[in-house]
């Protein structure tokens, strides 16, 4: 699913790497997942994921089409496994973005936009919204991917990404973590 670009370029970092685990999901493929994207550009990564209890390895990208200014939302583009709670399948995305901080005072970015799910032939309507917290040093995610609401809180711990979600599936709510860095 979509997600706003992670890190800078001015630390120089050129690869992402992921883990989450939520071990009490009814979805193999959602139990454990690892990605490794690279920086091909500042608007464009690829990588991949793998999903070992599905047995299963897929493209990731996420390219910004289009920047974010002014009263413009930011363009994005990409690819990554359907939604959390499929046993398989690729879903493309794109999304409209904006921080709305310069109006609102507070650091908050709503995304909508729409993917096709190559498992169910059939668009998704997807949308969310970000908060950065307490002076950015915590970001937390309402993410709904056109079936489930899923939620997030990450903050970084000594150069690494640790994050809580609680995904739905089906009115039924999974606890995991997250952890990730920049290399």
């Amino acid at each position: 699913m979509p997600v706003r670009g992670t890190g800078s370029d001015a630390d120089g970092a050129k690869w992402v790497a992921s883990v989450r685990l939520i071990p009490n999901i009814d979805a193999d493929r959602a139990k454990a997942r690892a990605t490794l994207m690279y920086r091909v550009t500042p608007r464009l990564q690829v990588g991949v994921e793998i999903n070992p209890r599905a047995d299963e390895i897929g493209p990731l990208a996420n390219w910004i089409a289009v920047t974010e200014s002014g009263n413009r939302p930011a363009l994005i583009l990409g690819t990554s496994s359907d939604r959390i709670g499929t046993d398989d399948g690729q879903v493309y995305y794109g999304t409209l973005s904006k921080n709305l901080e310069p109006w609102l005072g507070i650091n908050v970015s709503p995304y909508a936009g729409a993917g096709w799910s190559d498992r169910t032939n059939r668009w998704q309507e997807l949308f969310g919204v970000n908060y950065r917290v307490l002076d950015g040093r915590f970001a937390i995610n309402h993410i709904w991917d056109g079936v489930n609401l899923h939620h997030t809180a990450t903050t970084r711990v000594r150069g690494v990404s640790v994050g809580l979600i609680v995904a739905e599936q089906d009115s039924h709510y999974s606890v995991g973590v997250m952890l990730g860095t920049e290399f």
